[in-house]
């Protein structure tokens, strides 16, 4: 398991060349998983091997996201919402599972999330969902 704060910044190495790619700078979450890490270029979270570890290691040979350009960012920072509108806090680092799989969310108030709770997350705000 890795954090948000400790893969921005991460390395990344394209498999079939073991050549360094670049930086990751941003997310684009799906949901409560990652579907795609922006390093410059867009990888797709299914040609990532594992989200964990020294560097992000990635399979060039898969197809970049179909979407055309995700929208990624880095998440710190960013209003938490519940579905009512209600503010919550702000992002101060989300815990990651190797598959791209948000587990749990800590917010500016101390208060931890679980990730499943995650509806979206846009440009103004994440959006939580009210089950528990």
């Amino acid at each position: 398991m890795t954090k948000v704060s400790e893969l921005i910044g991460r390395e990344t190495m394209a498999l079939g060349s073991a050549t360094k790619a670049g930086t990751i700078t941003g997310i684009a979450l799906d949901k409560n998983r990652i579907s795609v890490a922006q390093a410059p270029q867009p990888i797709a979270s299914s040609a990532v091997r594992n989200f964990d570890g020294d560097v992000l290691t990635f399979d060039e040979q898969v197809l970049s996201p179909a979407s055309g350009d995700p929208v990624t960012s880095d998440p710190r920072g960013t209003s938490v919402l519940d579905q009512h509108g209600n503010g919550l806090g702000f992002i101060v680092d989300m815990t990651i599972s190797t598959d791209g799989l948000v587990e749990s969310i800590l917010l500016s108030t101390g208060e931890t999330l679980a990730g499943s709770r995650l509806v979206s997350l846009g440009s103004y705000a994440a959006i939580i969902s009210l089950d528990l």
